[in-house]
């Protein structure tokens, strides 16, 4: 039993120590997505942004928002975060813009 609690606590402090790696590594980007989404007015999804980028690589790589095939582009081919980031919010404010108009995905 004392075994077990202890791998308890251990898998519970690992699991923090991760979880704050990867908030300090999505943290980073927030004020470049901020900025990027202020360009479509829409700064209000800085947060599901960030989740969205959570999602697909940790904040990782030089493609963090994942969006190289959304520019016609192969798989990963984006190569610069700074694109990744600006082809992620154009892409999103895209399909924002579609649901808006009536449309459904």
């Amino acid at each position: 039993m004392h075994f077990k609690k202890s791998f308890k606590l251990v898998h519970e402090h690992l699991l923090k120590v991760r979880l704050l790696s990867t908030e300090k590594q999505l943290i980073q980007y927030q004020p470049e997505i901020s900025n990027e989404l202020n360009n479509y007015h829409l700064t209000e999804f800085t947060p599901i942004l960030i989740a969205i980028m959570d999602q697909e690589s940790r904040g990782k790589g030089n493609d963090p928002m994942q969006y190289s095939e959304s520019a016609g582009l192969k798989r990963n081919e984006i190569e610069n975060l700074h694109i990744s980031i600006k082809q992620g919010v154009y892409h999103f404010s895209e399909m924002y813009k579609y649901v808006q108009n009536g449309n459904s995905i």
